[in-house]
């Protein structure tokens, strides 16, 4: 027997799941960042049998897939489902089989193309391995740095970021300024002025995610980035935080940093930006 579960709660959705969600908490790391802040505007979870198949929350922007009790358990359920409520969906996000499979089923429902696909790995920080330090240092950013970072932003936004997810300069400003108070965007400081910045996104359940990871083009190819995820990881690990992050399968000189500095493979997801 199908039961498909219909909650507004993320974080009812996420005590009720605990044991399958923390089994696998670096796959889930975006999932449970959206219902630790309150991002989900509703939560399903499928079971067969009173056995859980898979789960979803749902967002402005994306339905985020869960990993099923395997690869596909439950999706195609799923779709069926949210496409008889009529709900609209901007994006889909999720393990990559399980995304696929969703995408299939609901262009039968919907016939609502993607207006375009990102393949992403998920990676986990193990024993860090500090690279080679450039000119200059590492600190918080700060009230001064905001046009820049601002600026930055929305540059990082255009690059990495689906259509649905860029920002007006009035807006970055705003998520920048908040992320400052908030002591989450570090920089590289030449001496001159901020040439890199990340940021830590959480905690959630003793983990981080490092984000907003951008060098303006010329001042790329000099270790800046490499130094500011490795500082603030470092930063991070230190406090006994998990650290995690996504990469574009597309950028190389990304997953390249990243694999020197100690981070390594442990998922596959893909993002569907929808038309409208």
């Amino acid at each position: 027997m199908l039961q498909i579960d219909l909650q507004t709660r993320g974080q009812d959705f996420i005590a009720q799941n605990v044991p399958h969600f923390f089994a696998h908490k670096i796959e889930h790391n975006l999932l449970l960042s959206l219902c630790a802040r309150n991002m989900a505007k509703k939560a399903l979870t499928v079971r067969r049998r009173g056995t859980w198949q898979t789960g979803a929350v749902l967002t402005h922007l994306n339905l985020v897939l869960a990993r099923g009790a395997n690869d596909t358990a439950g999706v195609s359920d799923l779709a069926d489902f949210i496409a008889r409520q009529n709900i609209a969906l901007p994006g889909i996000f999720g393990p990559t089989s399980a995304a696929q499979t969703f995408m299939y089923r609901w262009v039968g429902h919907t016939r609502q193309a993607e207006h375009s696909i990102k393949d992403m790995t998920i990676y986990s920080l193990g024993v860090l391995t500090v690279p080679k330090v450039p000119d200059g240092h590492f600190r918080m950013a700060n009230d001064g740095d905001a046009k820049t970072l601002a600026a930055w932003y929305q540059s990082f936004a255009d690059e990495a970021l689906p259509p649905a997810e860029k920002k007006t300069t009035e807006e970055s400003l705003n998520i920048v300024k908040e992320n400052i108070t908030k002591g989450s965007i570090a920089v590289w400081d030449n001496g001159h002025g901020p040439v890199s910045a990340a940021q830590a996104k959480g905690p959630w359940h003793k983990m981080m995610r490092i984000g907003f990871v951008y060098t303006p083009s010329e001042e790329r190819g000099k270790g800046y980035a490499a130094a500011t995820v490795a500082h603030l990881s470092h930063d991070l690990q230190d406090r006994g935080i998990e650290v995690c992050l996504y990469a574009d399968d597309d950028n190389a000189a990304s997953t390249h940093i990243y694999k020197k500095l100690g981070f390594t493979a442990c998922a596959k997801a893909r993002h569907y930006s929808l038309q409208t």
